[in-house]
């Protein structure tokens, strides 16, 4: 087949021309509207056809071969070489401790799995590995052409940074290993801010006594960190005390430490107004903790959780994680990693947390 699309140039525009003429062919080719081994119309027909001279289309051929969409032989041409990717098959890196999984994880998986239904191209394989060590074998073993590392063991996220792993498209999402892009690895993550969006919203219901309840972080953990030091910030941006957070020890566990830690905090003498939790699991036992005391969300106290589950809770107002774009944007940049001449402006792409309402909270009518 010959390509015989007409390639609309401006000539005053401000991209140049032989640049036009690059970008239109690779859209044809990416598209699927020219196939490998289609032939281009001979150099000095198409020039005339596009009303250039033959330097500047030979500009514009020479970015599609330096990309290896086209091959130009002499004697044949200039053909298509990009061959359309029947298959790829992407390993969800979930390690095999996360069996059963958490909500969290059941709803990313969940919306991977809805969007990968739109792209026929994709299977979907679990890759449960907790071993560093055998992970690579574990990838040959599935026939894994790209990942998407859901994992939160940083070990494993760290051995996916090294250098045998520079070939295989990756996406890493809501990585504990700090400044990926430095490993040129892409990652999709939640923006940081959401516990500062959170005492905002209780701010401007009046609240002012806000309990944040979470757990101390290891040196290590950055985002565990980034919780509290993000509450801590908002507080003195709002000019609010910060006497109501409580911590619990790294050997605790996350609903223990929401129960009990709320449980201490609303059995003073004044209590907090308002409770922030940063995870659904923390936010369980301090919802809990509130319920043993026989205290009333929200007649006597505002309450926002981390991504609660509405079948589990439906009155638990929170702040959401947007797992569904979160796992679009995961399979996206995976698929663009194939794509021959692909240009992705950025390593690592962020999405803010959502605030819904869903009842655990009032206004405070201050005096």
């Amino acid at each position: 087949m010959v390509f015989k699309q007409k390639i609309q140039i401006r000539p005053l525009g401000v991209e140049p021309v032989y640049r036009q003429i690059a970008d239109a062919l690779r859209n044809a080719i990416l598209s699927g509207e020219l196939k490998e081994g289609d032939r281009l119309p001979p150099e000095a027909e198409f020039a005339a056809s596009l009303s250039v001279n033959s330097r500047t289309l030979r500009k514009g051929l020479a970015i599609l071969s330096a990309q290896k969409l086209i091959t130009q032989t002499r004697g044949r041409g200039t053909l298509v070489s990009f061959p359309q990717r029947k298959l790829t098959r992407i390993g969800l890196a979930v390690g095999s401790d996360a069996v059963p999984y958490g909500p969290y994880t059941l709803q990313m998986l969940s919306e991977i799995m809805r969007y990968s239904t739109s792209h026929p191209e994709i299977q979907l394989t679990l890759l449960s590995e907790n071993d560093p060590e055998k992970v690579s074998t574990r990838i040959q073993e599935t026939g894994c052409d790209a990942l998407i590392i859901l994992i939160s063991a940083k070990a494993i996220q760290r051995k996916l940074c090294e250098p045998e792993f520079d070939s295989l498209p990756m996406v890493f999402i809501n990585s504990r290993v700090e400044d990926l892009a430095r490993f040129g690895r892409y990652e999709v993550k939640t923006a940081q801010g959401a516990m500062g969006m959170g005492v905002e919203k209780l701010f401007e219901m009046g609240h002012r006594r806000i309990a944040f309840v979470s757990q101390e972080a290891s040196p290590k953990d950055f985002v565990m960190a980034s919780y509290h030091q993000d509450f801590l910030a908002a507080c003195k941006k709002y000019r609010i005390s910060t006497r109501y957070a409580r911590l619990g020890k790294i050997t605790e566990n996350w609903y223990d430490i929401g129960h009990d830690r709320t449980v201490e905090l609303f059995s003073a003498e004044k209590r907090p107004t308002a409770i922030l939790t940063p995870g659904i699991t923390f936010s369980s036992g301090a919802w809990q903790g509130l319920s043993d005391l026989g205290i009333k969300i929200p007649d006597d106290v505002s309450f926002i959780g981390a991504n609660p589950i509405k079948e589990y809770n439906p009155n638990m107002s929170g702040l959401f994680v947007p797992i569904r774009r979160i796992a679009e944007k995961a399979i996206e940049l995976v698929l663009d990693q194939f794509v021959p001449g692909k240009h992705l402006k950025q390593k690592v792409y962020e999405f803010p947390v959502e605030f819904l309402d869903f009842g655990s909270c009032r206004p405070l009518q201050r005096a």
